[in-house]
């Protein structure tokens, strides 16, 4: 199997992240300050990444490790890992509506090194496996909708989970 197969097609449609980060901003009810835009931005930027954590981020921004959990989970509401989850599985939905890709290249693309982190995350997620997400989004008739309440879900599960 080719692991980047199409993979400069189907990631530069995915890298405009304004949409993601207003939505980050929208579900906290909040404007988002510099720190926290960076560390977004540096999530999205590198959430193909299989190596992307809490220290990747540190070494990638500058700032101290405590800044950057203390930013996610106080302005945020979110943890660290936990951000980097929800932008794995926010572009996972938009692999799956916009490619052709089957369940395991996508978790190859979304920065995936284990595909049974990825089953877990995406059933922990939208509570069922990546093939029922599939199915669910590509064959519904009406994607978009389907697409926000999937996305809707998973921040509600997300951001105010701060204690999991």
């Amino acid at each position: 199997m080719n692991t980047y197969l199409n993979y400069n097609i189907s990631m530069n449609y995915m890298k405009n992240s304004s949409e993601l980060i207003e939505f980050i901003a929208q579900v906290n009810d909040t404007i988002l300050c510099d720190n926290s835009k960076i560390i977004i931005q540096t999530i999205i930027d590198n959430y193909n990444d299989y190596q992307l954590s809490l220290d990747f981020m540190v070494d990638k921004i500058g700032l101290h490790k405590t800044q950057v959990y203390e930013y996610c989970k106080n302005r945020l509401m979110i943890k660290p890992s936990n951000l980097i989850c929800f932008v794995r599985m926010y572009y996972c939905l938009k692999l799956i509506c916009n490619t052709e890709h089957c369940a395991v290249e996508i978790g190859i693309l979304c920065g995936y090194k284990n595909q049974k982190t990825f089953r877990t995350n995406v059933h922990r997620s939208f509570n069922m496996g990546p093939n029922q997400l599939l199915e669910t989004l590509r064959t519904s008739s009406d994607k978009l909708n389907q697409f926000n309440n999937l996305r809707d879900n998973l921040a509600k599960s997300m951001f105010f989970s701060i204690n999991n």
